[in-house]
């Protein structure tokens, strides 16, 4: 499927940084046109800068994945990871979800009744009124990147507010500091969540659990 192809590609720039049309073609069992045809999407999608012959990753996808970037890697791993994640919510329980692509497949396996979601995710809203899962959000500006709707005044509304368990998306883990992120005001979000639980839970992946971020959410105690 194409879906899937493109995906390939895209981890093959991750790791490579250019790909070239003709290899693509042959490791994919393809033809050319088709590997040109994916790489204009790639490229329409901001993921890649094609050049002739080829393509090579977009250098802000290194700082901050699109949503479009992140939802192309290890689909597999994340629904795993979502299926047991949305399985730790009981029925009545007042859940926060952060926004991120983990984080958005949960709704697909939450079967917990009568629940209260809160979200400033765009995307995780869609999927709740799909499913008709009570939901409710905050104000703020929209944050293209990560379709986060955040500001200020956000986060002091949100002091306010009470969970029954949290899930939390993060960019990356230090073996010192702990959970991290790139942007300052989505850290100032995420520490006001944690702040207010016993034991927030976070759902990164096996891609981002090795990167370095810039901002610090919690650090880890020294052993």
């Amino acid at each position: 499927m194409k879906k899937d192809r493109i995906a390939m590609i895209y981890e093959l720039c991750q790791q490579t940084r250019e790909v070239l049309v003709e290899d693509l073609a042959e490791a994919l069992n393809v033809s050319c046109a088709t590997i040109r045809r994916d790489l204009q999407k790639m490229e329409d999608m901001k993921l890649v800068h094609r050049f002739y012959g080829g393509a090579v990753m977009n250098k802000d996808m290194e700082i901050e994945p699109t949503m479009n970037a992140k939802h192309l890697v290890n689909m597999s791993k994340k629904s795993q990871i979502a299926k047991y994640a949305a399985a730790l919510i009981k029925d009545n329980d007042i859940v926060y979800i952060d926004a991120g692509t983990t984080t958005e497949m949960m709704i697909d396996y939450i079967h917990a009744k009568n629940i209260l979601v809160v979200t400033q995710a765009l995307s995780i809203l869609d999927r709740l009124y799909e499913r008709q899962i009570r939901c409710y959000t905050l104000g703020g500006y929209v944050k293209f990147s990560t379709n986060i709707i955040i500001d200020n005044d956000t986060i002091e509304k949100m002091a306010n507010m009470n969970f029954n368990i949290s899930f939390l998306g993060c960019n990356g883990i230090h073996s010192l500091f702990g959970f991290s992120t790139t942007n300052e005001i989505e850290a100032m979000l995420k520490k006001m969540i944690i702040s207010k639980m016993k034991m927030p839970i976070f759902l990164p992946t096996a891609v981002n659990s090795i990167r370095s971020a810039t901002l610090s959410l919690r650090k880890k105690k020294m052993q």
